[in-house]
This record gives C-alpha cells, sequence and structure tokens, in this order.
C-alpha cells in the first residue's frame, strides 16, 4: 500500500462526492486498484481522509458507469475487462461513429470539422507511454474524438449512449494504450488522419471506409488484450 500514489481528496470548488470520485475513478484507471481488487470501505477512508458515506456515494457512481461491480462473497471490487464487454461496446461505436462520420461530411458545420482535426490532433501530445498517466490520458483524447463525432453529426441520442460507455471505454482504452508499440501507435495516428482528412474533404465514402479500418483494428487489439486479462 505504501508504494501507491496518495489517493487523497484535495479542497476545491467541486463537491465533496465529486472531488471523491474523480480521485477513485483514476485510481482504477491508472490501475492504482487492480482488475478483480476488492475495494474496501475502511481502508479507502483511510487513504482519501473522507467519511464512509462520501466513499460510499462515490462508489455507487462507479458502479453505474461500469467501473465497479458487486461479486459474489467478495463485495465490491474492480471491474474485469471481459471479452464479451470488449466486442459488445466496440461493436455499439461501429454502428454509430461510421453513419455518424458520413453525416458530418454530407451536411456537417464547418466549426464541427474543425472541431474534429483538433480533437484527433491532440492526442499526439499523450503519444509517449513514458509520460506520466499518458495511457490514461490518451484514452481519454480517444473519447473526445467520438464525442466530437457525435455532435458533428447532430445526433444527442447517440452522444448520450457513447457518454454513459465513456468511463467503461476509457478504462479499456489505457489497456490497450499502455500496451501498444511505438509502430502500433503510428498506424492508429495514421487511420485517424485518414478520417479528419477525409471529412474535411467531405468525402463520405472515404470517411466511413478508414474509420471502419481504424474500429476494426482497435477492436481486434482489445479483444486480444482482454483474452490475456481473462486469462491471467
Amino acid at each position: 500500500m505504501n508504494d501507491r500514489p496518495s489517493l487523497r481528496v484535495v479542497n476545491e470548488t467541486v463537491s465533496l462526492r465529486e472531488r471523491t470520485t474523480n480521485v477513485l475513478r483514476n485510481a482504477i484507471l491508472n490501475q492504482t486498484f487492480k482488475p478483480g481488487e476488492k475495494l474496501v470501505e475502511r481502508r479507502l477512508c483511510e487513504e482519501t481522509g473522507v467519511s464512509r458515506t462520501s466513499i460510499r456515494e462515490s462508489l455507487r457512481i462507479l458502479e453505474a458507469e461500469g467501473l465497479v461491480c458487486r461479486e459474489s462473497g467478495r463485495g465490491l471490487c474492480v471491474n474485469r475487462v471481459t471479452t464479451q464487454e470488449v466486442r459488445d461496446m466496440y461493436g455499439v461505436r461501429r454502428m454509430l461513429e461510421g453513419p455518424m462520420l458520413r453525416k458530418i461530411c454530407e451536411d456537417g458545420d464547418p466549426k464541427h470539422i474543425m472541431a474534429l482535426r483538433a480533437a484527433i490532433k491532440k492526442l499526439s501530445a499523450f503519444d509517449d507511454p513514458k509520460l506520466e498517466n499518458a495511457p490514461v490520458e490518451h484514452a481519454k483524447a480517444l473519447g473526445e474524438v467520438s464525442r466530437c463525432i457525435a455532435e458533428g453529426a447532430g445526433n444527442q441520442v447517440a452522444r448520450d449512449i457513447l457518454v454513459s460507455l465513456s468511463a467503461r471505454m476509457t478504462y479499456f482504452r489505457s489497456f490497450v494504450s499502455r500496451s501498444a508499440t511505438a509502430e502500433e501507435r503510428k498506424v492508429t495516428m495514421g487511420l485517424l488522419n485518414r478520417i479528419a482528412d477525409a471529412v474535411a474533404d467531405r468525402n463520405a465514402d472515404e470517411a466511413e471506409t478508414a474509420f471502419y479500418n481504424y474500429i476494426d483494428r482497435a477492436t481486434d487489439r482489445a479483444i486480444a488484450l482482454s483474452s490475456q486479462v481473462e486469462d491471467s
């Protein structure tokens, strides 16, 4: 326990519940708490310096986000990465984001096209896995790309679905980002830039093709990694 980064909740303008939730969420995303690890309220109170009530409120939020689950005989634990969940979540993204990219190409506002380009460009800032918390920040930045696609297409329902999956997707993506080689990161950025270029050119066919190449490759990598985690 002593080698863990501090989980102390500091005083800020946001509510104590939100601060506590952010601290615990980040501890899960950066794998301070490992998949399957039991979360003991008393110990979390000691590490964060907040009350058991605040811890329970935050754990309920994280449970709703899919980062925490209840296991029979063990209580609350960090959720495990499963291959089926990976297939399901990436499948939802494939169904939603491809058609939305087509819609952006056909009648999207130029400001949304620029926002998508900026979100993709931002990924390069977290390309070095040696940077502190780079895998998690890279995963969050990928989530921002998905959000920009939904907003650019003007599809609020799709945006809400993607937001509801965002914490879990960030969790999956952080595993993938952490294990990616320099060559894999280069290929990923190439595919994302190809999407941005196609959208800027209003080339719907190319944007969809580039996206499906990207998402299918990402799905294969995530499934392979989740299988390793399940077997460990």
